[in-house]
């Protein structure tokens, strides 16, 4: 479990960075370290979809990204990367942000 730092950095877009464009980058990095990577907490649920998948028991901590795997491998190489996904960085220097916004505009047919 690694807590997101929302309260030292608000506005800043953690959860669209470990999601990705349509969630691709999180099931890009599940496909590589083979860990399951799912986002928790106060705020991981947009606001109507409540009642999607019934009550969340972790609703009432903050806000974290929940890492579960096969192995201890699986879980320190997402660790790792979901670490450094929650680092902040400005736009110029963040690679990942980048290839994000060029795989939706790839998506979206206006690269």
């Amino acid at each position: 479990k690694i807590y997101i730092p929302v309260k030292e950095y608000p506005g800043y877009p953690f959860i669209g960075l470990i999601l990705g464009p349509r969630g691709n980058t999180q099931k890009k990095l599940e496909r590589e370290t083979g860990a399951r990577i799912v986002i928790r907490g106060k705020g991981s649920v947009k606001d109507g979809r409540k009642g999607f998948k019934g009550n969340d028991p972790s609703e009432d901590e903050d806000l974290h990204v929940l890492i579960t795997g096969d192995t201890q491998e699986q879980v320190d190489a997402a660790s790792k990367i979901i670490t450094e996904l929650l680092t902040p960085k400005e736009d110029a220097e963040n690679e990942w942000k980048r290839m994000q916004l060029r795989e939706l505009a790839l998506i979206n047919g206006t690269l």
